[in-house]
């Protein structure tokens, strides 16, 4: 199909349609050029962020924070201190509740960032349900997915 005769509604310029128009912004990606439906930037399945996928993404779901992977997190849950996972920590009790029955990592009083529900955390969180297989993990654990990868 010709673009020499359409004209754009977006810009009002003659020679294009509204979806490749070079000043409009897509709503996805952010970038000029295209529209939405059109966009070709895919969505992380780990922190549902566009412009990177899972296998590259530097958001933890074990803390919760950005700057690291999961695989490379040292954030203990139980004092809730960098440097040592929960295996190693020598911290007494529940930093959350202060009882001492039990670690911060099996309190009932916590919030879960992802469903916010009481009573767990969001790498114990029942209600996670992986993109691919449908299974009880985020996408970027998925092991059918990795296992297609190697």
């Amino acid at each position: 199909m010709s673009t020499v005769g359409r004209h754009c509604r977006y810009c009002k310029e003659r020679g294009h349609g509204v979806e490749v128009c070079p000043k409009i912004r897509c709503q996805r990606c952010n970038a000029r050029g295209h529209i939405e439906q059109n966009c070709r930037t895919k969505i992380c399945e780990n922190c549902d962020k566009y412009g990177h996928t899972s296998d590259n993404c530097y958001y933890c779901t074990h803390c919760e924070k950005f700057g690291h992977s999961t695989d490379n997190c040292y954030l203990c849950l139980k004092c809730f201190k960098y440097g040592h996972t929960l295996d190693y920590c020598k911290t007494q009790g529940c930093k959350y509740c202060k009882s001492m029955d039990h670690t911060i990592y099996d309190c009932t009083l916590v919030t879960c960032k992802f469903c916010k529900e009481e009573g767990h955390f969001v790498t114990k969180c029942p209600n996670i349900e992986c993109t691919h297989c449908g299974g009880k993990h985020f996408g970027n654990k998925c092991p059918y997915i990795r296992s297609n990868w190697d």
